[in-house]
């Protein structure tokens, strides 16, 4: 349905234009406008009968995330100054060649600031979600997470506000966005060995600097820097049972004593040092691994035994013990992802649901970046994460959809490539799904997917086909921007718009569920079954801006026919099939009038069919009312 929205005031500041690693965006303008603007809007809404799928998942009440206990942050740099001294007195470690050279004087400085940022309003927000190098959360990062959820509102503030706290780790020397309102919460200090920091600066998914102290303390040897890290989770009870058992351990006097002595004598594991005298054995020092894994979803539409498939082109973000970035990766197309090697024993996972210039999804608030943080902690594991209900759920269909629209459908069917998108995903509330073609589209979402519509969740393939039907929108406006005009709003115009899209959505639904499901889509000269299949059996005079125009103009059923027959058969004739999307497309280009669009197909008329069939096809586009 096409809308008018009323917008009064606009501001865009000039922060957005500041020089800092930013991802790829839809172009903003810089400039004020101060207007009323009458805006193309689609909304869409299915009128026809549509099976029921209420049953197969019950809307999530809406969480916030809960957060446990405050960690023992092994890795502040009064934590490691302490590490630091305790491995200078022990006479294990004076046993390694490079080691013992470590001096008393030095003092370790923080090689990462700990900040949270407050945003008074979306524009500082999106300065700040934008910059990969803040990699910003809206969680604390040193307390460990009880119930993940949609995001986390810190209590002390006033929840009026528009954003709660935002919290970052970055490295010192990074000139953050100090205008927007921050604190700093403390200072670390990360023993990053030299390998990370390579494969940051090779890859530059990730800012890894060498900072002064990791300069100069791993002269003292690529063991020393993990002895280190190894004493600071020691200190601050840290280390897991499977770790504490292996070491070996001598008291004050240099008397070597076992794990399990010091439990059945029940002593203070901290009045002991840890004997890294053969530290440089592999089964007790960091060795090095790829942090990997597969995001999969539930294709909760099909009924075949391939339900689950991957998460494709979605962003893995890898966090040392919780804390900093150290890899970023993205998945395969079947959902599987690995990264380069770390020596980093302990590892989180997170998947943010994006591609590359192509879209972002955010949740359903507006800009806030939809994503799913794992919460465990994973010890050289990989992270085989299943989405079969919730939002990730939801997040992960729009993801595959989006993707395969990009990168399968676009190729295959010579559709016109939408620009980069903001994808708005509404999870609870019951509205259309809309494409906003509005002439500030680099400020709001472009495109806003639901959920739920006219009660029930849409289903896998609903999800799929309106995802399809929005992008289709966003290609059509960059093709034709004019059919889009601020000024124009007519209903020949919303047929011709909504036809197209809704074609578009049930030939590529059609053909990617039956991909997976030979029994989920058939067509024959006298059936239609799939996605979309009410449209078959509407009459003219019952038909929206919704038309099946371009679906009859390719298909080989002929609707009339559709058994059974009703009494008396209104239904459309269509005698006409054989054209190709890209063929609709071309004719569609430039078209103010369905006869236009009909006549410029004429002219590129499949054999067998003739200009009577495709003009008496064409009729019913010319009653159709627009609600």
């Amino acid at each position: 349905m096409i809308t008018k929205v009323n917008i009064t005031f606009v501001r865009i500041y000039k922060q957005l234009l500041k020089p800092v690693k930013m991802r790829n965006r839809c172009p903003i303008l810089t400039f004020v406008i101060i207007s009323t603007l009458l805006i193309f809007s689609c909304q869409k809404d299915l009128d026809y009968e549509q099976e029921d799928i209420s049953s197969r998942e019950q809307v999530e009440i809406y969480k916030t995330t809960i957060l446990g206990k405050k960690l023992n942050n092994p890795f502040t740099v009064a934590n490691m100054q302490v590490a630091y001294d305790n491995l200078i007195e022990n006479n294990t470690v004076k046993k390694n060649a490079q080691a013992k050279s470590a001096k008393t004087s030095d003092e370790i400085k923080a090689s990462h600031y700990y900040y949270r940022f407050l945003p008074k309003d979306s524009v500082e927000y999106l300065r700040l979600i934008d910059d990969e190098i803040l990699d910003i959360v809206n969680e604390p990062l040193d307390y460990e997470v009880d119930q993940s959820g949609v995001g986390y509102f810190d209590p002390s503030l006033d929840p009026s506000l528009p954003y709660s706290y935002q919290y970052s780790i970055f490295p010192v020397d990074y000139k953050f966005p100090a205008d927007i309102k921050h604190e700093k919460l403390e200072e670390m200090y990360f023993p990053l060995d030299e390998e990370d920091i390579l494969d940051a600066e090779k890859e530059k998914f990730v800012y890894l600097p060498l900072d002064k102290t990791s300069a100069k303390v791993r002269k003292y040897g690529l063991n020393f820097l993990s002895m280190l890290e190894t004493e600071a989770v020691k200190i601050t009870n840290n280390l897991d049972s499977d770790e504490l058992e292996k070491y070996v351990y001598t008291d004050k006097e240099g008397k070597t004593v076992s794990y399990k002595d010091i439990m059945d004598e029940n002593l203070n594991l901290q009045d002991f040092n840890i004997d890294y005298s053969n530290y440089q054995d592999e089964s007790l020092s960091a060795r090095r691994w790829s942090p990997n894994g597969r995001v999969t979803v539930l294709e909760d539409a099909l009924s075949t035994s391939n339900r689950v498939i991957g998460v494709a082109d979605a962003e893995i973000k890898i966090r040392k013990w919780g804390l900093i970035v150290i890899k970023k990766t993205r998945t395969n197309s079947l959902g599987n992802f690995i990264s380069s090697s770390t020596r980093t024993k302990k590892v989180k996972y997170a998947v943010y649901f994006n591609s590359p210039t192509r879209f972002r999804i955010n949740q359903g608030t507006v800009l806030v970046e939809a994503r799913h943080r794992g919460t465990s902690t994973y010890k050289y594991g990989a992270w085989n994460q299943y989405f079969g209900s919730g939002r990730a759920h939801f997040y992960s269909l729009i993801q595959n959809a989006a993707w395969e629209y990009h990168t399968k459908w676009i190729p295959q069917y010579s559709l016109r490539r939408p620009r980069f998108c903001e994808i708005k995903a509404v999870y609870d509330n019951d509205v259309s799904s809309q494409h906003r073609p509005a002439l500030l589209s680099g400020i709001v979402s472009d495109i806003r997917i639901t959920r739920i519509r006219n009660g029930s969740y849409r289903g896998s393939d609903g999800v799929f086909a309106t995802t399809t039907h929005e992008l289709t929108h966003a290609g059509h406006r960059e093709m034709d921007p004019g059919m889009f005009s601020i000024v124009a709003n007519s209903c020949r115009r919303g047929i011709l718009l909504e036809s197209w899209a809704e074609g578009v959505e049930t030939i590529i639904t059609n053909r990617r569920y039956d991909r997976y499901d030979s029994s989920y889509f058939n067509e024959t000269t006298t059936s239609f079954t799939g996605w979309n299949s009410g449209t078959q059996l509407q009459t003219p005079a019952g038909m929206t801006e919704y038309t099946p125009i371009v679906i009859d103009l390719i298909d080989i059923t002929n609707q009339r026919n559709i058994l059974p027959l009703p009494v008396p058969n209104l239904r459309p004739t269509d005698n006409v099939s054989g054209y190709t999307l890209s063929q609709i497309q071309s004719a569609l280009n430039g078209s103010r009038y369905q006869t236009t669009w009909r006549d410029k197909l004429n002219n590129v008329r499949p054999n067998g069919v003739t200009t009577a069939e495709l003009n008496q096809l064409f009729s019913y586009t010319l009653t159709a009312s627009c609600d």
